[in-house]
């Protein structure tokens, strides 16, 4: 009997030293896995290479011999067809300034016409016009940032109306304070039409594509055809040119007539490594956009 006791009682003490045992030893693993580990933070690195260079693309210029004032009809970057006008002739300075005039009373009575209608005014929803005012200022904002200027000036008159139409929505204006307005507008125009001579002639396009008022006399030093065989002495030789130098008097513009622009420039070998094992590359042109290409 004394014997059977103290047998149970050794098992016992046994048992809880192994389960203790045990216990430390699943402890210790969880706590304890044999590798030193860190934090991983995600993050993504970018390098620049500052540089100068040139865009090169299939340009053809624009001619044209004129006698009185040059008014163009198209802005920087606007699309031509070909025989497209892009310009138009007027015989004095403050003809084509009128001309220009009319064109944006048009514009302002075309935005303004749904003022002038009470109806259609009232059924507008506040929230759904709140709504347009905050993505025409979103999208005024962008503008201004990446340098778009030619269009400022509609997301400025695009939010003078959308303020208008929530003003008479909500009672703070009567829609007979717009149609007085309209009817001044009408009224200036009419009179700059009987005042104002009307166009001598026009330019056109020579091809289809984008148009430019600007040109630096390098839009024939390059062929694009030729761009894969240029040599670092023949950008050395670019850079050394004068701009302009060779620009013919009558050229009014250019026309850019395909999507696929070059850029050439002058890297080290060491860059040029490194680019070698880019996979993703972006091109920054301060002084032109404040958005970076992505080619």
């Amino acid at each position: 009997m004394g014997s059977n006791t103290l047998f149970r009682k050794i098992s016992s003490i046994a048992v809880a030293i192994l389960l203790l045992i045990y216990v430390g030893y699943q402890i210790y693993r969880s706590q304890y896995t044999g590798f030193k580990t860190e934090t991983a933070m995600y993050a993504d690195l970018s390098a620049s290479i500052d540089t100068t260079g040139f865009i090169i693309r299939n340009e053809e210029l624009v001619y044209s011999r004129y006698d009185g004032v040059l008014n163009y009809t198209l802005d920087d970057g606007e699309k031509t067809a070909f025989g497209g006008t892009v310009a138009e002739l007027y015989p004095a300075e403050e003809d084509a300034a009128a001309h220009n005039r009319m064109l944006r009373i048009d514009e302002e009575l075309t935005r303004l016409a749904v003022l002038e209608n009470p109806t259609e005014v009232a059924s507008s929803n506040p929230k759904n016009i709140g709504s347009q005012i905050n993505k025409t200022v979103t999208g005024l904002l962008s503008d201004l940032k990446s340098g778009a200027f030619s269009s400022i000036s509609n997301d400025k008159n695009d939010l003078y109306l959308l303020m208008g139409q929530k003003q008479i929505v909500t009672g703070a204006e009567d829609s007979a304070s717009y149609v007085a307005h309209i009817e001044n507008l009408k009224s200036e125009r009419a009179t700059l039409e009987t005042t104002t001579s009307s166009s001598t002639g026009t330019v056109t396009s020579p091809a289809s594509g984008y148009f430019i008022h600007t040109v630096d006399g390098y839009e024939n030093a390059v062929d694009t055809d030729d761009v894969e065989q240029l040599t670092v002495s023949d950008v050395r030789a670019l850079e050394e040119g004068e701009a302009g130098s060779n620009v013919d008097s009558t050229v009014i513009g250019k026309v850019a007539k395909e999507f696929n622009w070059y850029i050439a420039c002058i890297i080290d070998e060491n860059d040029l490594v490194r680019l070698d094992r880019t996979t993703n590359v972006k091109v920054e042109m301060p002084f032109a956009s404040a958005s970076a290409l992505s080619p």
